[in-house]
C-alpha cells in the first residue's frame, strides 16, 4: 500500500510541474499559478527550480548532440576532400581544395572552443591610465568621507603592479 501511495504522490507531483511549467511558458506570474492551482508558493518555487533544471539538461543535450553530428558531417566532409585532394592534378583545383580543407579544421577547432582568444598582457602604464579614467569617472560620484580610502586602494593595486 505505501509503494502505491507513493507512486500517486509521484504522479501529482509530476502532473503539478506539468502544469506549472506550461503556465510559465505562458507568462503566467507565480501568484497567478498560485491561485489557479491552489499551490503554496514556496512549493511553485521548489517546482520552478527543477523544472529549469531539467530544460537547462535538455538543452545541453541537444546542444551537444548537434555538436557531436557536426563535428561527425565535419569529419565526414573532411575525410571526403583529403581523398579527393590526392587524385587532383590541377594546382587551382589542388589550392581550393586546401583552402577548404583549412576552412573545416578552423569550423571544428571553433565548435571544440579550441579558438580561445588571446591573453592580453597590459602593462603598468597602460593599467594606470585605465585607472585614471575610471577614477575620473567614479570619484565625483565618491562621498567626499570614502575618498581618502578609494585612494589608498588605488595605490595598493598601483604598487601591487608597479615595476
Amino acid at each position: 500500500m505505501p509503494n502505491r501511495v507513493k507512486a500517486e504522490e509521484k504522479a501529482e507531483i509530476v502532473d503539478r510541474r506539468r502544469k506549472i511549467a506550461a503556465l510559465i511558458l505562458s507568462k503566467h506570474s507565480v501568484i497567478e499559478i498560485e491561485r489557479k492551482l491552489h499551490v503554496p508558493r514556496n512549493t511553485i518555487y521548489r517546482d520552478l527550480e527543477v523544472i529549469k533544471s531539467a530544460w537547462r539538461r535538455d538543452t545541453l543535450e541537444d546542444v551537444s548532440s548537434v555538436i557531436a553530428r557536426d563535428l561527425a558531417a565535419l569529419a565526414a566532409d573532411e575525410g571526403k576532400l583529403r581523398r579527393r585532394w590526392d587524385t587532383i592534378a590541377d594546382t587551382d583545383v589542388w589550392l581550393r581544395c586546401h583552402k577548404q580543407i583549412i576552412a573545416t579544421m578552423e569550423r571544428r577547432a571553433k565548435m571544440q572552443g579550441l579558438d580561445a582568444p588571446e591573453e592580453v598582457n597590459l602593462d603598468v602604464s597602460t593599467l594606470n591610465e585605465i585607472i585614471t579614467l575610471l577614477l575620473a569617472a567614479v570619484v565625483p560620484y565618491v562621498p567626499a568621507e570614502k575618498r581618502n580610502a578609494l585612494a589608498d586602494q588605488v595605490e595598493a593595486i598601483r604598487a601591487r603592479y608597479a615595476v
